[in-house]
């Protein structure tokens, strides 16, 4: 409850600022928030990624050995953890998170293209 009552505070408006220093309390209970809501966007993500990839594979008819490499997809960038865990040592957390989700959309602007190269790929 004391979170809602923050979250209300923070968006009304009102000119309350965050102490400069947060107490050991507030900082274990950040923790614990921070940890769940990573367990929770993580099993959100297994749940929808995956499967709607592979949903949208089967009402395309794509074949089973390309719906196999789609839903390795997932599990194949596991290891990449290692590199973004070597990473917030270098450049810290903030700046990882933000090259993450830069590289992110970037790799995803690329599928900006392929309705227009539909045409010319053979479907085979």
């Amino acid at each position: 409850m004391e979170l809602f009552h923050g979250l209300a505070a923070l968006f009304s408006g009102s000119s309350r600022e965050f102490p400069p220093t947060l107490s050991t309390r507030a900082r274990v209970k950040g923790r614990a928030l921070i940890k769940r809501f990573y367990a929770l966007n993580g099993i959100s993500i297994v749940f929808l990624m995956e499967n709607i990839l592979i949903l949208y594979a089967i009402a395309n008819a794509v074949s089973d050995p390309l719906i196999a490499a789609l839903s390795s997809f997932v599990h194949l960038t596991m290891p990449f953890m290692i590199v973004g865990k070597h990473l917030v040592s270098k450049i810290g957390g903030a700046r990882t998170w933000a090259l993450g989700w830069f590289l992110r959309y970037v790799f995803a602007s690329f599928l900006i293209v392929a309705p227009m190269a539909a045409p010319y790929v053979p479907q085979a």
